[in-house]
């Protein structure tokens, strides 16, 4: 066996029993129409494949990858353990409020979250985000549930946070009006590391 398997033999078992990403049954018409030339708030029903990861990425995709909401806090997995029990957290989306704990993007392009929660990137698969906005208004509120026992790096948890009156914005387009997206939730197992 070389010196470089040796080395990787620790780590491995951190990688195993990633949870797959769930698929979320919705009954709302989801018919593929591919990538859309502007953004309305009524897309958040396509994104019907969600996942998480660390402590916190939170990510909502459609099926072909060309349309993604991902969400970053800090410290929602480790709060919900250090409390030994559920949790509720909530806060703003407004990226200039003093509350603001987590941002919120929606990107457009070609397999606009590949690297999500992923740390071993297909050299194959060509990550294109042709737009992005940003949230400028809205709140969340999330609920955290441990899932496990933590360990020094990872602390697995369940997620499920609820999104209001979320206001996004294109930063490239100047005087554009922000995009009300309909309330939306992300269910997710967070906590691990990406890989």
């Amino acid at each position: 066996m070389r010196l470089s398997h040796l080395l990787l033999l620790p780590i491995l078992p951190l990688f195993q029993g990633c949870p797959p990403p769930v698929v979320v049954d919705d009954t709302a018409d989801t018919a593929d129409t591919g990538p859309i030339e502007g953004l309305s708030g009524d897309f958040v029903h396509d994104l019907t494949v969600q996942s998480g990861c660390g402590d916190y990425t939170l990510l909502a995709r459609n099926d072909d990858d060309s349309l993604a909401i991902i969400v970053r806090g800090v410290g929602l997995a480790s709060a919900a353990h250090a409390a030994g029990a559920e949790v509720e957290i909530g806060g703003s989306l407004n990226p200039n409020s003093d509350s603001v704990s987590s941002l919120l993007e929606v990107r457009q392009g070609v397999i606009v979250s590949h690297e999500i929660c992923n740390d071993a990137l297909d050299p194959n698969l060509e990550i294109d985000v042709q737009r992005s906005w940003e949230a400028v208004g809205g709140s969340f509120d999330a609920v955290a549930t441990p899932a496990g026992d933590a360990t020094e790096i990872t602390s697995p948890t369940d997620v499920v946070v609820g999104f209001t009156n979320v206001d996004v914005e294109d930063p490239a387009t100047e005087g554009a009006e922000p995009i009300r997206l309909e309330d939306f939730s992300i269910s997710a197992h967070i906590g691990w590391l990406p890989g």
